[in-house]
């Protein structure tokens, strides 16, 4: 009766552990369709970068990446890809990063990561 039990117990717990178990989804860099920026902004004021993101059915939107120098600003949208099976419906989305001033005057430089698209490249006068 006891080995019962306990066949009983672990497959209970087997089957709970195998239905309940959540694979971890591996981080990747969206595709951008596109990048937005003003064209001149002065150098006390943000500049908004808007990314036009592409990511499929499954992938997750988490964040903007952004490594910023005194002259320009590099961006990736990220997210998250469970590499399971899912449709090819692709999802557009607009995601704003603000780049805080101070700003040097001059050209500001913005290039953003296409992901498996071309990197998109696009300029800002600082006045």
């Amino acid at each position: 009766m006891k080995n019962l039990v306990s066949i009983a117990a672990l497959s209970v717990f087997a089957g709970l552990g195998c239905s309940s178990m959540v694979l971890p989804a591996r981080i990747v860099a969206l595709n951008v369709q596109k990048v937005d920026a003003p064209a001149t902004v002065s150098a006390t004021s943000p500049i908004d970068v808007i990314l036009t993101v592409s990511r499929g059915a499954c992938q997750t939107y988490d964040r903007i990446d952004a490594h910023r120098s005194a002259s320009g600003i590099r961006l990736a949208a990220i997210g998250r890809d469970p590499e399971r099976g899912c449709t090819d419906q692709a999802i557009i989305e607009p995601h704003t990063y603000r780049v805080t001033p101070p700003l040097t005057a001059g050209t500001f430089t913005i290039t953003v990561d296409g992901g498996n698209l071309s990197v998109l490249t696009t300029t800002v006068t600082v006045q």
